[in-house]
């Protein structure tokens, strides 16, 4: 029996010294791997880190089991077996993971997740056998109390055998119940840790998607909805590579984004692709594998490790694609993520409408600030004041269909004379206001070197020919006063005649030289059909200039306003100032016309000799 006894010391005291001696090598690497720690480049210090954390563990491991070992719980051999099969592994992945000594090998992330949570699973299961099996050789003291129900009696004598088993069963029976709640939490809490470490947590999809339609509506360009989207699904499904392509009217790419990777060459091929991708995605309603792209872009989509590709509709017209690659969990796609990526895609075209409508919003209000400011230009380009000419009352007024038009009038005074020209561009809106512009500054600048209106309307046909489109012409009359001899001289280029009311007789004519409108022929041709027309006026004549936008002017029958009527109304006002001609004139239009749309430019220009 002695022998027996001290066998089992002996053993025990050389299974110490022999797990002892491994803490020992442990504790000598750590001593020479602080001699040296200065020496170390950052790269090394990096690829130690593992190796560092892993030794460190096992040698207070091994130091517990060694004390533990010494006391009789020799189950720690198998804890000391455990830790020497991890030292292996543990350089096996330090190998592999940062490719040392030109080896490459690679466990997926999703079969990595099943060997650790196997091996959890394990290792709980073996600290509760450890745990109940520490238990059972403990020797559990019990007072001498008795538990009446009511009261706690202290015995003076030990408690029987049988009491003592009661109580020793009790015990064990909580300490089971709190440890397993105890290894529940432990569990809940490694295994939480395991599942956001590779990426295996569960989600809500229903809320995501709340979340994606948040991020939507607060988008107001592609630009920032293309990154919004890619960020927040990447956040989402935890995607390793994603990205997303916008495209205008199924011809060109408007925009794209990408995670994962910086691929230009992709971004370019896209670009001039466009047509062929997605002629390509209009054969699948849904969600497809890269697979069954056509084979230039296929082999592009796989380089980049792309898996499947959501088309992205608005009206059966193909407006996007979104692309996306492996998860971070290296595990397939499910049906509900598939169904996820659909459901967001119809939530993406919903929000490119909302942007192409908010661009279109913005390009119009832009445009219209544009023509507002235009208009104002072209207001200021036409006579502010009237000019004070002595013999002469003097009035005018132009209104432009739209924001701007092509008709203008001008007074032009110098040395005594006062030339009125009134002119109308062909066409309506911002190209005929641009002509217009251009028209007036020639003839102000013509006009600087004194020349008569014929003349002066030969060289501006000169200039405007060069400029002015082939479809495109203005007309224009121009009349010089003459307020010292009560003369006129009339010139016109195609444009409306003069309507002229004698004081004297009270008879209306019209006035109607000769002339072709300005811009369509060269010089020989509109020479030869133009002319002077020279008159003498007295007192109370009147001048009455306007632009075909007054005649053609409708009502909702569709009759047009014509000359007659305007005649009628001026020989109705003789009496009246160039002023009040001019208003009357307006107010009969605005009673004709009623609320119906005013179609083109009107200009009234009115000359009456004092």
């Amino acid at each position: 029996m002695a022998f027996f006894i001290r066998s089992m010391i002996l053993e025990t005291i050389i299974l110490g010294i022999i797990q002892l001696y491994f803490p020992i090598v442990l504790i000598y690497y750590y001593i020479v791997l602080l001699i040296f720690r200065k020496n170390r480049s950052k790269e090394e210090s990096s690829l130690s880190g593992l190796l560092n954390f892993v030794f460190l563990i096992i040698l207070i491991t091994a130091i517990i089991t060694f004390i533990l070992a010494l006391k009789g719980y020799l189950f720690f051999n198998v804890v000391y077996v455990a830790e020497l099969i991890l030292v292996p592994f543990t350089l096996i992945y330090t190998i592999g993971r940062y490719k040392l000594l030109n080896l490459e090998f690679r466990i997926r992330k999703n079969i990595q997740y099943i060997l650790i949570s196997g091996l959890w699973k394990i290792f709980l299961i073996s600290v509760i056998i450890f745990c109940i099996t520490l238990i059972a050789k403990l020797n559990i003291y019990i007072p001498n109390l008795h538990f009446t129900g009511t009261t706690i009696e202290v015995l003076e004598k030990p408690l029987s055998s049988q009491m003592t088993d009661i109580y020793q069963n009790v015990f064990m029976i909580i300490v089971a119940i709190a440890g397993a709640f105890v290894f529940r939490y432990i569990n809940k809490i490694g295994q939480k840790f395991l599942d956001k470490k590779y990426y295996r947590t569960r989600f809500d999809y229903r809320r995501a998607s709340q979340e994606f339609s948040e991020i939507l509506d607060k988008t107001i360009s592609l630009e920032e909805l293309s990154k919004n989207i890619i960020t927040e699904l990447v956040e989402l499904v935890y995607l390793k590579k994603a990205g997303i392509i916008f495209y205008r009217n199924e011809e060109s790419v408007i925009t794209s984004y990408f995670h994962g990777f910086t691929n230009h060459s992709l971004t370019e091929y896209c670009k001039v692709t466009a047509s062929k991708q997605i002629d390509n995605i209009k054969l699948y309603n849904k969600e497809f594998q890269v697979d069954y792209i056509y084979e230039p872009m296929k082999e592009i989509y796989k380089k980049c490790e792309f898996r499947y590709v959501i088309p992205i509709r608005s009206k059966d017209k193909i407006i996007g694609s979104l692309m996306v690659g492996d998860k971070m969990s290296e595990t397939p796609y499910n049906r509900e993520d598939i169904e996820f990526l659909n459901l967001i895609s119809g939530q993406i075209s919903v929000a490119v409408e909302n942007v192409f409508l908010y661009e279109k919003l913005t390009q119009q209000e832009r445009i219209k600030h544009e023509l507002d400011l235009a208009r104002k230009i072209q207001l200021a380009s036409l006579p502010l004041n009237i000019p004070f000419v002595s013999g002469l009352d003097v009035s005018g007024i132009s209104i432009p269909a739209h924001e701007v038009g092509g008709d203008f009038y001008d007074y032009l005074h110098r040395n005594g004379y006062l030339t009125v020209i009134v002119g109308d561009v062909s066409g309506k809106g911002t190209s005929a206001a641009l002509y217009m512009s251009k028209a007036q500054g020639i003839m102000r600048t013509l006009h600087e070197f004194d020349l008569s209106p014929k003349e002066l309307l030969i060289r501006s046909n000169q200039l405007l020919y060069k400029y002015l489109e082939k479809n495109s012409f203005i007309t224009a009359i121009c009349s010089q006063f003459d307020t010292k001899n009560k003369e006129i001289i009339i010139s016109r280029a195609g444009h409306l005649p003069v309507y002229y009311y004698n004081g004297q007789t009270k008879d209306l004519a019209v006035i109607q030289p000769k002339g072709i409108v300005l811009g369509m022929t060269k010089s020989n041709l509109f020479d030869c059909h133009i002319e002077e027309r020279h008159l003498h006026y007295n007192t109370d004549d009147i001048f009455l200039f306007v632009t075909d936008g007054v005649l053609d002017a409708r009502n909702s029958f569709g009759y047009e306003y014509q000359s007659e009527r305007l005649m009628k109304i001026l020989k109705k006002n003789v009496g009246n100032s160039s002023e009040i001609i001019r208003n009357e004139i307006l107010l009969s239009l605005k009673e004709f016309t009623s609320d119906f749309e005013q179609f083109d430019d009107m200009t009234i220009v009115v000359i009456k000799a004092l």
